[in-house]
């Protein structure tokens, strides 16, 4: 029995949201890092230390 082709579109491509915070610079010292950061939903700067998180 001869197999038909249906023809069907192939599923849409998973576009990525951009990440919500853009890196701008680090600052690596003897014992400490920090990265700053803006975020993009407020325009805001953040400063993370080395080891800690922002919204989880």
């Amino acid at each position: 029995m001869p197999v038909e082709e249906t023809g069907a579109s192939p599923p849409p491509k998973v576009t990525e949201a951009a990440p919500p915070l853009i890196l701008v610079g680090a600052v690596v010292g003897e014992g400490d890092a920090i990265a700053i950061l803006i975020d993009r939903t407020d325009q805001t700067m953040v400063r993370l230390r080395q080891g800690e998180s922002r919204s989880g």
